[in-house]
């Protein structure tokens, strides 16, 4: 379009106005591509064939990945709802270390929590020995630890002070030394702040946020899992449902999948909580488990 503008001068100077808007029009065409769109008919076969199935990271729990059709796809995002002390992080740390387990390099972000604690939970997840006796069982951890099939990459940002641009900027940077995540984990998206100019009202600055992240996820062609809190009135709810999503609704128009986690007093003391599935665009949603 440049050159085309840069040419249409010396075609004006010469009074040859004719020639402008072909040059003009031959330029806005240079930037269009020849595919107009999937061919619903013409694909059927390559739909249908099983090589041609979404790939998709496994979570730990069968029932889960059953609802998901296998898990999460390339390119989709995930969510998980709790109040403050809910175990968001402990959930998101269960799906990062089933995926490295299974030969997945995973990126790690976290935005709350300092490198050595999220590394010391993932000592906890891996080995099932708590933080505490770390130091009594040294020799047990790194021998779990080695035999691990994939990865784990964290990587630290104090509260709102990176964006998905900047995600995707360290991203770029590892793949130039040649690792590339299968997974990435978010701890989570509403302590990022927007890419761009940020926008007075909350709502839309975090709307905004989830739709960055949808498409990171979509552009790398990569899952992305991240978690968000609650609001007031759903830190009391036996089950967490969409209603309870704090501050922007339009997180879970974003979201392709969102599972909360409820755990009361009595949760905490027995290991138990109660999983609902707010929403799943590949399947059925509305039940606890």
């Amino acid at each position: 379009m440049k050159s085309a503008i840069m040419k249409s001068v010396d075609l004006m100077e010469s009074g040859d106005f004719e020639s402008i808007r072909s040059v003009v029009d031959n330029a806005l065409r240079a930037g269009l591509m020849d595919d107009i769109g999937y061919d619903y008919k013409a694909n059927v076969d390559s739909r249908l064939d099983d090589e041609e199935k979404r790939d998709t990271i496994p979570t730990p729990w069968s029932v889960i990945n059953e609802l998901m059709d296998g898990g999460l796809g390339a390119g989709e995002i995930a969510c998980v709802l709790a109040p403050t002390g809910g175990g968001k992080s402990w959930i998101l740390g269960a799906i990062a270390s089933h995926a490295a387990s299974e030969n997945k390099i995973v990126f790690h972000y976290s935005m709350e929590n300092g490198q050595k604690l999220v590394a010391e939970r993932y000592d906890s997840i891996f080995t099932g020995i708590v933080s505490t006796k770390h130091s009594d069982n040294k020799d047990k951890i790194k021998s779990i630890i080695k035999r691990i099939a994939g990865n784990l990459i964290i990587k630290i940002y104090p509260t709102k002070t990176a964006s998905v641009r900047t995600l995707i900027s360290h991203i770029e940077q590892a793949k130039a030394t040649g690792v590339f995540p299968d997974l990435i984990i978010v701890d989570y998206a509403d302590l990022l702040r927007p890419s761009g100019k940020g926008s007075d009202s909350k709502y839309e600055e975090l709307g905004t946020i989830y739709e960055e992240l949808r498409g990171m996820a979509g552009t790398l062609e990569v899952p992305v899992w991240t978690a968000s809190q609650v609001n007031r009135d759903g830190t009391d709810d036996e089950i967490i449902r969409v209603s309870a999503i704090a501050d922007s609704y339009a997180k879970a128009m974003v979201c392709d999948f969102i599972m909360s986690a409820s755990r009361k007093d009595k949760d905490k003391i027995n290991n138990t909580a109660r999983v609902h599935i707010v929403k799943n665009r590949l399947g059925p949603d509305g039940m606890t488990l």
